[in-house]
């Protein structure tokens, strides 16, 4: 990574950690994108100088932990903005998969208990089977407990079993 100038604001990430949150850092030096950098830490007038910081990129960073943790790493503000722009479109993307998987269960379980209601109706009217044999052939079919109330509350609702 090339060396941004003498007075450059970047990006200072404790511990290297790009998920969390950066300090604004001005370049005092460095060489070879290892940074001596002045840092704002947040709700501080005092400046923190850090140094030997490595680029957010830097491939020794992976290789020795450690110097991550201890010296932190820089990125410049506009890679900085784009991080968390796609940070922030992953974790949209990943609530909206969410929200999608909870409608479809929602879904497929209406349509699920809409296909034993009709079933229940069925096996009724055309099979002219009791409220307690409905249930069993249901239980059988569905892997579900059902039971004979069940299937006479379903029965009623649907205007098949009238009362006298």
């Amino acid at each position: 990574m090339k060396t941004p100038p003498i007075g450059t604001t970047v990006l200072f990430y404790v511990q290297g950690d790009v998920k969390s949150p950066p300090m604004v850092a001005f370049v005092q030096g460095g060489d070879n994108g290892v940074l001596e950098l002045a840092t704002l830490p947040k709700y501080s007038t005092a400046v923190v100088r850090r140094g030997n910081v490595r680029h957010v990129d830097d491939p020794m960073l992976d290789e020795f932990r450690d110097a991550r943790v201890r010296y932190g790493a820089w990125d410049t503000v506009e890679a900085g903005a784009e991080r968390a722009d796609a940070e922030r479109r992953r974790q949209q993307a990943a609530i909206k998969r969410k929200e999608d998987a909870a409608r479809k269960k929602v879904e497929d379980e209406q349509k699920a208990e809409e296909d034993g209601t009709n079933e229940v109706v069925r096996l009724f009217q055309e099979e002219r089977l009791n409220a307690v044999e409905i249930a069993q052939k249901m239980t059988v079919e569905t892997g579900a407990k059902w039971s004979h109330q069940r299937v006479n509350a379903i029965l009623r609702n649907k205007g098949a079993l009238v009362h006298s």
